[in-house]
């Protein structure tokens, strides 16, 4: 068996994360407000079942792997079903947005459908990487339904330039423990 493997995705490098803070807050915005209309179906209460509730039907929220090499961090996330070419990476030096929209019809002349469980919901998924990473150098590939992101860290990017290394971006919480000598 063959593994299909291509290019995917627009992607978009944004130089101010206030594009990706933006999307996020707008989605947030759209599920609060179906949160809401919920809460005034069930009652007062279950206010995390409302959101849950409400963000399953606003968006559509994969799983992801996000694994860290030497000199880059790959992200993983299953997009069975979606064009590739529907997808939409924004990408900043820290983050990345990962979002695409395929709607699901049934045609008009179909035979009659007794149940269906598709979504049409928007996959919508933002990380934050550990530190930071060369956002041009961002690749973006599908292989079998599964979505695969590649970016360089920083710090690798300016030692194969030539140029000053770029200072990490993790926070201390999130540092990896130094080795005791001995």
């Amino acid at each position: 068996m063959s593994k299909r493997i291509s290019s995917a995705g627009k992607i978009v490098v944004c130089e101010d994360p206030a594009e990706i803070v933006a999307e996020t807050q707008q989605i947030e915005a759209r599920i609060r407000e179906r949160a809401y209309e919920i809460s005034l179906n069930r009652g007062r209460g279950g206010e995390m079942e409302n959101w849950l509730s409400a963000e399953s039907e606003v968006i559509s929220v994969p799983p992801v792997e996000l694994a860290e090499r030497e000199d880059a961090f790959v992200v993983k996330i299953p997009a069975a079903g979606v064009d590739p070419n529907d997808i939409q990476v924004l990408t900043t030096s820290d983050q990345i947005l990962v979002k695409s929209h395929t709607p699901h019809h049934h045609a008009e002349e179909a035979a009659v459908i007794h149940f269906c469980e598709f979504k049409s919901a928007p996959l919508f998924r933002c990380l934050k990487f550990p530190e930071a990473v060369d956002a041009k150098s961002l690749k973006v590939q599908s292989q079998n339904g599964v979505l695969q992101i590649v970016a360089v860290k920083a710090a690798h990017a300016a030692q194969t330039n030539g140029s000053a290394p770029v200072r990490s971006r993790r926070s201390p919480s999130r540092a990896k423990p130094a080795r005791e000598a001995g």
